[in-house]
């Protein structure tokens, strides 16, 4: 589990915003990181107050060890396992937008203590990290298209099995890769298939027919997946419209909102900041 945005191959963070942040909380408050996925926010908060008691949340199975943090796979932000009432502050970096926003927004508000405080950084779709995620997925799809590389070598394996004449199949795969190759642009996950799949096709008959159709088979289910993770980040991003509308639910769940503003990442506007204080009269 890593960093759920990125500037190209660089993870986006913002420090100072959570330095500010747990600096604002008093001695031992009791903090819950919504999607806490790695555990960026919990680890930076930790550092900047160490008694602060940290609990982090999580739809994934399993979750990374993080010192001094008490951890809760399997769990979504729309039914949280707490009383009301329960915490000092609600955080959440990249994460609480992927949930049902108006289901997790109330949840967020009912475990969240009165005069309790909020602070949730929520993608940006009018940023370049969103524009650089779509390419990436475009290029992917570019891998495992039907007449990209991976079904290429697939069926060179396949011809090699059967027995068959398979260089009209080997020029179909290395006119592929080519195709590849030559694309516009590159990032880390095409250029290793581009590395992985020309040592193939370097050596396909080197290599047992099962092994080629395992490990073909295995790569594109890997970029499918990887695909299907940054597309989910692009879905999830939000526009001004999109906040205003969550700023809205959370208001509505008796937060005052204080912030509402974008995030900029080396002069770039990558995220927003959505900031907040739960009314002493809200239920």
């Amino acid at each position: 589990m890593t960093e759920s945005c990125f500037m190209g191959q660089t993870p986006v963070a913002f420090p100072s915003t959570w330095l500010k942040f747990a600096r604002s909380l008093g001695p031992g408050e009791r903090v819950i990181d919504l999607a806490c996925g790695a555990g960026t926010v919990a680890r930076q908060i930790r550092a900047s107050s160490p008694s602060l008691r940290i609990d982090g949340v999580d739809f994934a199975n399993s979750l990374p060890r993080l010192p001094g943090v008490q951890l809760h796979p399997n769990t979504n932000l729309e039914s949280l396992p707490f009383e009301a009432a329960t915490f000092d502050a609600v955080v959440s970096q990249f994460g609480f937008e992927y949930a049902d926003v108006a289901q997790a927004s109330a949840e967020a508000a009912r475990v969240l203590k009165p005069s309790g405080h909020l602070c949730l950084i929520i993608h940006n779709s009018s940023g370049p990290a969103i524009a650089d995620a779509k390419r990436r997925v475009q290029r992917l799809m570019e891998v495992n298209a039907n007449d990209g590389i991976l079904i290429a070598m697939r069926n060179l394996a396949l011809a090699h099995k059967d027995g068959v004449d398979a260089s009209a199949t080997e020029m179909s795969a290395k006119a592929a890769w080519q195709r590849l190759r030559n694309a516009r642009e590159q990032d880390e996950t095409t250029s290793w298939a581009l590395s992985f799949s020309r040592e193939l096709l370097d050596n396909w008959k080197r290599f047992e027919p099962a092994y080629l159709v395992e490990n073909t088979g295995k790569l594109s289910a890997e970029i499918a997946l990887y695909a299907a993770r940054i597309e989910a980040m692009v879905l999830a991003a939000q526009d001004q419209s999109g906040m205003d509308t969550i700023a809205d639910l959370f208001r509505d769940a008796g937060i005052e909102i204080s912030t509402l503003s974008p995030l900029h990442y080396q002069s770039d506007p990558v995220a927003w900041h959505l900031g907040g204080q739960k009314t002493s009269l809200a239920a």
